[in-house]
């Protein structure tokens, strides 16, 4: 059988841990028009090398070629990870803390601005009948994410966790949680 590259896919099977499951890539591209916080540097990117550049210096003989894109950003671009002061930095984390059983929320009922309070979690899980395993991915779908277009309005106004909502989502055993909002909190 001759090898192939499988197409991308968002969602893949596969075994992880010892178990059977879908495994779904959350990540944004990384791109110029990305929204960035206030006061943050905003995603700069330039061709360093172009295809033809690596031929007219010799890196490369044709037909071959490559393109080499460089880019700076700040931390909080795009998709991320927060930590705490004095935290381990994200190449430091362990795989098992992102990519682990997770539950999926539907919030996106709230208003812009409004917090998810603890109460709103308990409804969630009363309607879905999910239970958050411990060492579990917690992810809030606000339908914020329809304005990642729109740099300006992405950035503000967004639902969030309050402080109670955390504080529970924690003791029932998240390790992570997330949001398709700049933040889970405002």
């Amino acid at each position: 059988m001759k090898a192939c590259c499988p197409r991308f896919r968002l969602q893949t099977k596969m075994s992880f841990m010892g178990q059977r499951c879908t495994v779904t890539d959350l990540s944004h591209r990384i791109s110029p028009k990305d929204p960035s916080f206030a006061g943050h540097q905003r995603v700069v990117m330039w061709d360093h090398l172009t295809h033809e550049e690596t031929i007219k210096f010799g890196l490369t003989k044709a037909p071959y070629s490559y393109r080499v894109v460089a880019f700076t950003m700040c931390d909080h671009s795009g998709t991320h990870v927060v930590t705490g002061p004095g935290a381990r930095s994200i190449d430091e984390l362990p795989l098992a803390w992102v990519m682990a059983p997770g539950v999926w929320f539907d919030f996106s009922h709230k208003e812009p601005a409004s917090y998810i309070t603890k109460e709103d979690v308990e409804q969630a899980l009363e309607k879905t009948g999910v239970e958050i395993q411990p060492q579990s991915v917690v992810l809030s779908h606000t339908g914020w994410y329809k304005k990642w277009g729109q740099c300006f309005e992405y950035m503000k106004d967004y639902p969030s966790l309050d402080r109670g909502a955390t504080e529970y989502l924690n003791d029932l055993g998240a390790i992570c949680i997330g949001q398709d909002a700049p933040s889970i909190d405002s």
